[in-house]
């Protein structure tokens, strides 16, 4: 996976959370649509706008009471229509997230971080966090498990079917999506912390070889609708020189966009997502790598 890519991802946050919620309880032949539709627009590079978006909700809400309740024969019949209170779509009101909340939104943090760097086994994941909620869901080139814990927020873990190691998918990406309403207020520099994350500077040195090609704040980020709010801070795991891959955690936060100097941006605790992702080095990297260790023995 390409760094321009892993980054696309992040940008997209808010409309997968979005998908995903309301997608959770509906048919599995509405499912099976979204995963269609979602291995085409990866196909042909397009993200997901906002008329594409309308598009797939529309199919996943037929199965909504409030679809059902003004389905032909319900119009057709001599019933008053009626919807009862308990039917009616609510969004829960704003809130912030607790000390409890925010300390179990680490754990998951860091149970995600220690498996896409390969220190534990998803079924390690499950002893921890318990098992999956939602899932398997297979495409031609992924197969993810999701955890809804409390409805505050979506963990997914995916494994690259394109990659196998004794003929199993290894390790793809984490990533957690909090829910709309609930606001975090977790400061960046209390993750980095707990986490133990390197903040990317652009042309510094990996591994004694190779540069870096990324950036740590990413200001004025569009989301899926185009709101120029976010902000991206992006970070690199640091891990021994002989590793045959990379992980990088990207955090989508929201604030303000207040260019030039971007105060608001730079200060956003509004976290939104984290993805944590693997990425291996290609095989002129790895040649790169030996060559530039049998030269230098140290």
């Amino acid at each position: 996976m390409s760094r321009g890519k892993r980054r696309k991802g992040v940008s997209l946050a808010s409309g997968n959370w979005y998908l995903k919620a309301i997608t959770r309880d509906a048919p599995y032949f509405v499912k099976t649509i979204l995963l269609y539709a979602g291995n085409w627009l990866e196909f042909i590079g397009r993200e997901m706008n906002l008329k594409t978006l309308l598009i797939i909700s529309a199919a996943a809400s037929m199965h909504s009471p409030i679809t059902q309740a003004a389905s032909p024969q319900s119009l057709g019949s001599s019933q008053p229509l009626t919807m009862r209170k308990s039917e009616m779509p609510m969004m829960p009101p704003e809130q912030d997230m607790t000390n409890e909340q925010q300390a179990q939104m680490l754990q998951a943090m860091k149970t995600g971080l220690r498996w896409v760097a390969g220190e534990i086994t998803f079924d390690d994941v499950q002893w921890i966090l318990g098992k999956y909620q939602d899932g398997p869901y297979e495409s031609a080139s992924e197969l993810s498990y999701i955890y809804y814990p409390g409805n505050r927020m979506s963990i997914e873990f995916a494994f690259d079917k394109t990659r196998q190691t004794d003929r199993k998918p290894t390790v793809k990406y984490f990533q957690l999506q909090v829910s709309d309403h609930l606001r975090p207020h977790l400061a960046k520099e209390n993750y980095e912390t707990y986490l133990g994350l390197h903040r990317l500077v652009y042309g510094e040195l990996i591994d004694g070889v190779r540069k870096e090609q990324g950036r740590f704040f990413n200001p004025g980020m569009g989301d899926f609708l185009g709101d120029r709010n976010h902000v991206g801070l992006s970070y690199r795991l640091p891990l021994p020189a002989d590793s045959p891959f990379d992980v990088y955690a990207d955090f989508y936060c929201e604030g303000r966009n207040d260019p030039p100097d971007y105060a608001s941006l730079k200060t956003a605790d509004n976290l939104r997502s984290v993805t944590i992702t693997r990425i291996y080095l290609t095989p002129e990297e790895l040649d790169q790598h030996h060559t530039a260790k049998s030269q230098n023995p140290k």
